[in-house]
């Protein structure tokens, strides 16, 4: 399987039907980035080859549980950056500033 945004939920999901579960890493594979024809067969049978001649290139997969503490803290972390934004775009009290008063009020306060 070829890693994407997806990947977590189908492995933990595939993990208890299948003895083993090889990730490949999508920027190491070289070979089926630089080919000139491109279908799914020609691909699935070049990374049939790397498998079984052991030369494919895994990523690590990070457990459930670590990957959920890191959705989380994605979140949170998109979150603290709209709320600072949206701080800096209010004044104090609490109207929106317009872009063109800030910047009358630099410009004032840089030729007084």
């Amino acid at each position: 399987m070829e890693a994407t945004i997806f990947t977590g939920w189908i492995y933990d999901h595939l993990l208890p039907h299948a003895a083993q579960i090889k990730v490949a890493h999508p920027l190491m594979l070289r070979a089926i980035a630089a080919a000139k024809k491109k279908n799914d067969r020609i691909d699935a049978s070049k990374i049939a080859d790397g498998l079984r001649c052991d030369f494919l290139p895994e990523c690590h997969m990070a457990p459930s549980e670590i990957r959920d503490r890191r959705r989380i803290l994605r979140c949170r972390h998109l979150l603290v950056r709209q709320m600072v934004q949206l701080k800096f775009s209010h004044g104090d009290d609490g109207y929106p500033v317009c872009r063109f008063e800030l910047f009358l009020a630099s410009s004032a306060e840089s030729v007084g």
